[in-house]
C-alpha cells in the first residue's frame, strides 16, 4: 500500500463529513489507480483549487471520498481544519492508529526453542565456572601442600644475619632462609631480608605505588561515570535497560572496589613507608578490593559470554 500525501489525505478527511451520506455508495480507489502519481496530483490540484473557490465537484468529490475510503472509515476523533469552505472552519475526522498488539511467546514459536537454548547456554556457563574455581582452588591446596613439604625437607634453619641476608639480596640469590622467631620457624627469602635495606628498592616501590594510584583515579571516575548514567537515565533510553549495560554497570562497581585498592596501597605506603604490617590488617584493609577482582573477573565473563551468545545465537 502506498502512502497517501498528507494533503490529499486532509483535503478528502475534510470534504468527507459533510458529504458522507451522499456519497456513500462510493466504492475505495483501487491499487493501480493509487499508484498513479500523475492521477494523485491531479486529484490535489482540484481540491485545494476547489477548497479554494468553496466549491468542489462531483467527480472530485468523488475522488476523494475513494481515497478517503481506501483507507479506513473515519474516526470519532475530530479537529478543526484551517482550511475553509464556507467563510468557516468545518470539523473533520482523521483515522485512528491501530495499537499493535502485542503477543506472548508460546512453545510454538519459532524463536522459542532459540530462547530455551540460550538458557540453557547461560546454565552451562555457570556451572563451568564453579567447577573451574573449585578445579583451581584444589590444584593450588595440592601445590601448597607439596610446598611445604620440599621446604621442611631440603631447608636448613641458619641463625638470622641482616647482613649476609642484605648480601643475598644484593646478589639475586633465590635459595630461601628459615628465620626462628621464638615461637615457629618461619621461611623468608632474600628479597623479603633485603625489603627494607636497599635504596633502589624503596624508590621503586613508592613510583609503583604512585603511578597506581594516579590510573586508580582516572578508573574510578569513569567507571563511577558508567554507573550513574545508566541509573539516572535507563528509563529514558531502551538501551541502558539492556541486560548488556547492566552488567556493564554492575562490572564498572566492581572495578571501582578493585581500583580502591591501588589507593589503599598508596595511602598505606604514605602512613607506614616500607615498612610490613600484620596479616590481619592487610585482609582487613584489602577485603573489598579483593572482593572487587574476584566479582569483576566473574561479571567480565559473564559480558563475554552474552556477548558470544548474541551474535552465535541472535534472537530476532
Amino acid at each position: 500500500m502506498v502512502e497517501l500525501p498528507s494533503k490529499v489525505q486532509d483535503a478528502a478527511s475534510k470534504l468527507y463529513q459533510p458529504y458522507k451520506e451522499k456519497f456513500k455508495d462510493i466504492k475505495p480507489i483501487k491499487n493501480e489507480e493509487l499508484n498513479n502519481q500523475t492521477f494523485l496530483n491531479q486529484i490535489l490540484g482540484n481540491l485545494l483549487k476547489g477548497v479554494e473557490e468553496g466549491s468542489v465537484n462531483n467527480e472530485t468529490m468523488s475522488n476523494a471520498i475513494s481515497i478517503w475510503k481506501y483507507f479506513g472509515t473515519p474516526s470519532t476523533t475530530e479537529c478543526t481544519c484551517d482550511l475553509k469552505t464556507s467563510g468557516k472552519a468545518t470539523p473533520h475526522s482523521f483515522p485512528k492508529m491501530s495499537t499493535p498488539i502485542r503477543r506472548k511467546r508460546t512453545n510454538g514459536c519459532p524463536t522459542a526453542k532459540r530462547h530455551r537454548c540460550v538458557i540453557a547456554s547461560a546454565l552451562g556457563l555457570v556451572v563451568a565456572v564453579v567447577l573451574f574455581v573449585i578445579l583451581v582452588a584444589k590444584v593450588l591446596q595440592t601445590l601448597k601442600r607439596h610446598w611445604k613439604n620440599r621446604v621442611k625437607k631440603f631447608n636448613v634453619v641458619y641463625p638470622y644475619d641482616p647482613e649476609q641476608s642484605y648480601k643475598l639480596g644484593k646478589m639475586n640469590v633465590t635459595t630461601s632462609t628459615t628465620i626462628d622467631t621464638g615461637s615457629e620457624t618461619v621461611v623468608a627469602s632474600p628479597l623479603y631480608l633485603a625489603y627494607d635495606t636497599d635504596a633502589d628498592f624503596r624508590l621503586s616501590i613508592s613510583l609503583t605505588a604512585c603511578v597506581y594510584a594516579l590510573l586508580a583515579t582516572f578508573g574510578i571516575i569513569f567507571n563511577t561515570c558508567v554507573c550513574i548514567t545508566t541509573v539516572k537515565y535507563r528509563k529514558y533510553y531502551t538501551t541502558l535497560r539492556s541486560n548488556t549495560s547492566i552488567l556493564l554497570a554492575v562490572e564498572s562497581l566492581l572495578e571501582i572496589m578493585h581500583q580502591s585498592g591501588h589507593i589503599i596501597f598508596f595511602v598505606k605506603f604514605l602512613i607506614f613507608g616500607t615498612k610490613f604490617i600484620t596479616a590481619k590488617i592487610t585482609s582487613f584493609m584489602m577485603f573489598i578490593p579483593t572482593f572487587g577482582v574476584g566479582g569483576a573477573v566473574c561479571t567480565l565473563f559473564s559480558l563475554s559470554a552474552d556477548r558470544l551468545l548474541a551474535i552465535a545465537i541472535p534472537i530476532k
